[in-house]
């Protein structure tokens, strides 16, 4: 009987690994890029467009080519205030910062009684 109980409890805790699987194999290394899109970049600057001009307001329903047709044509202006070449629109976009932590720091000194 102890025989018997000895032979089983070895069956049952070597049964298990005998029936285990063996890992997988590793996958092989892939190649790393910079980007999703592994092809070439293509030069855009002097595409023609393969579409109709669409006419909307919002910049991200147009395709990059309009984008970039109407950056030529001058369409890329807010309130006045032209959006290219992006140069002028980074040195406007100093200048609104300057003058909005000259004015914050004078109403804060203001506040405080300077």
């Amino acid at each position: 009987m102890i025989k018997a109980s000895v032979c089983l409890a070895l069956i049952a805790l070597t049964a298990p690994s005998a029936f285990a699987q063996a890992p997988a194999p590793a996958a092989p290394p892939q190649p790393r890029v910079a980007s999703v899109n592994s092809q070439p970049r293509v030069d855009v600057s002097s595409m023609a467009r393969p579409i109709d001009m669409h006419d909307s307001v919002w910049i991200e329903d147009l395709t990059m080519l309009e984008v970039r047709d109407l950056i030529k044509a001058g369409k890329f202006v807010i309130n006045g205030v032209p959006l290219a070449p992006i140069e002028k629109t980074i040195e406007n976009g100093k200048k609104r910062i300057e003058f909005r932590t000259d004015a914050t720091v004078a109403a804060i000194k203001k506040a405080m009684g300077k």
